[in-house]
């Protein structure tokens, strides 16, 4: 994994307005920004506070929110705790494959761009609700972790590591996944930022364990336009980027036997994370980033 002069990072956003934002950290504001902005003129999402739980009541807390009767039979205050009210531990994990950095002629961003600014814009998002947040990069190894945290300094940081990090180098997320094992804590939320090709056999391991402590798994499965369509039209030189094998194809020959190859795969990783609890969403890195993220927040009600 290399660290990126500021000048070597691509515009990562699809959308006019974000093109002329120079840091990370205006893109993910832009985006958080304007999905708040539609959730609150969306009446059909709908923002009442809904009860999550209860915990002790403490000097300072606001004694409207006693349960009176919960204390009339336990002789103990406790206060209610809406959903927006409770804290959350959120993992962002993000693959640093070299095949993150691809991206074809259709794509106005590569993924790993495209999962930086998601990345970043979750950060900002769980922020803004103080929630803990962590992140992590899956490299070869584990290259790169921050413990849950809600303090603003060191995510910072993060935004930071997030800036200026490219991934380089042979690697497999599930080497990085074994090692983070002992790290999460239970009853968490876990995103996984990835085009997901590694090694499944070893991926199912880690979701078995992350299931196994009542944790929630996320995969944003990032794709780019032509690994999903192949709709070459000329012959194309490609070459793998990981370990730099490269041939001449004809498209048309292999288009078939490769769609075929392609829809199994990301059937497979979707019956994998739904077997352990958790939910796939795959993105291609041609749609609208702000619409992505939006959508898949809105989905995702609880996160909120």
């Amino acid at each position: 994994m290399a660290i990126a002069d500021k000048k070597t990072i691509p515009n990562y956003l699809d959308q006019a307005v974000l093109h002329g934002l120079d840091s990370l950290t205006l893109k993910a504001r832009y985006l958080v920004t304007g999905f708040l902005d539609g959730l609150h003129h969306n009446h059909a999402v709908g923002t009442d506070a809904a009860f999550k739980e209860y915990r002790n009541y403490s000097f300072g807390d606001d004694p409207r929110k006693i349960d009176w009767r919960l204390y009339a039979r336990s002789d103990h205050f406790y206060i209610r705790l809406q959903e927006s009210e409770t804290t959350m531990n959120a993992y962002l994990l993000l693959d640093t494959s070299p095949s993150m950095l691809y991206q074809s002629e259709k794509a106005p961003v590569s993924k790993w761009g495209f999962a930086q600014t998601l990345a970043a814009a979750l950060l900002m998002l769980f922020q803004k609700q103080r929630d803990s947040r962590s992140l992590g990069f899956l490299g070869k190894e584990l290259d790169f972790f921050i413990e849950p945290t809600t303090d603003r300094q060191v995510t910072q940081k993060m935004m930071f590591a997030l800036e200026t990090t490219l991934p380089q180098g042979s690697c497999d997320i599930t080497n990085g996944l074994a090692q983070i094992r002992p790290l999460i804590k239970p009853q968490s939320m876990i995103f996984l930022i990835s085009d997901f090709y590694c090694h499944t056999d070893r991926l199912e391991e880690s979701l078995a364990y992350f299931a196994s402590i009542g944790c929630e798994v996320i995969f944003l499965h990032l794709l780019d336009p032509q690994e999903l369509d192949f709709d070459f039209t000329d012959p194309v030189f490609l070459e793998d980027m990981e370990d730099t094998v490269a041939m001449s194809v004809d498209p048309a020959i292999l288009r078939s036997s490769y769609l075929e190859k392609i829809n199994a795969h990301l059937a497979f990783i979707n019956d994998l994370v739904v077997k352990v609890g958790g939910s796939t969403m795959v993105l291609r890195t041609d749609q609208s980033m702000l619409k992505v993220f939006s959508n898949y927040l809105i989905q995702r009600r609880h996160l909120l």
